[in-house]
């Protein structure tokens, strides 16, 4: 069996235990359906950009871990525009989202099992000129999506400061692994 098909069977089985512990799952799943929401729209709202920034606040990850999320995980997918929608709500569909971008994920892994030391280094400090570049290469799209999540995230900073100041904080943030 090829590793392409080893991936997709593993997809279809629904083993994630090598990439994610259930409840991380769980705030990724929501962390990558805001995220794409980003790619769906040619003009978005304070409103938009400020509810995909609760939802996200609210997975408790930590600015580095949205980071990737965003760049590593939903980017590579959605990037190129070729995403199933479910027109009756006018967003990705949820099922296509996680399989594609856990299909993704295990294809990465198993590159990355393949290369050498040396490179993965390389690759872990290159992270975010690198993935910005990627972006800025695939078209005004990609550049605006780029551009409207730097403004997510700082109304995730003022979303987490309102929250600490309302005393409603106790959930500890959730490192990158």
């Amino acid at each position: 069996m090829e590793d392409l098909e080893i991936i997709e069977d593993n997809v279809k089985k629904n083993d994630y235990s090598k990439l994610f512990l259930e409840d991380e799952l769980k705030q990724r799943k929501v962390a990558w359906m805001a995220i794409s929401e980003i790619w769906l729209h040619d003009e978005m709202s304070n409103y938009d950009l400020n509810y995909i920034s609760i939802r996200l606040a609210d997975t408790n990850f930590s600015d580095v871990t949205l980071d990737q999320i965003f760049y590593q995980e939903v980017a590579p997918v959605v990037s190129e525009g070729e995403f199933i929608m479910n027109n009756q709500w006018h967003v990705i569909e949820a099922n296509w989202l996680e399989d594609s971008i856990l299909k993704y994920l295990f294809e990465q892994q198993k590159k990355s099992e393949n290369e050498s030391f040396s490179r993965k280094m390389l690759k872990k400090f290159s992270f975010s000129k690198g993935n910005a570049h990627i972006l800025t290469r695939q078209g005004d799209k990609n550049v605006m999506a780029e551009q409207r999540w730097h403004l997510i995230k700082e109304l995730i900073q003022q979303n987490r400061q309102e929250t600490q100041v309302m005393g409603m904080s106790s959930v500890p943030t959730l490192m990158a692994g």
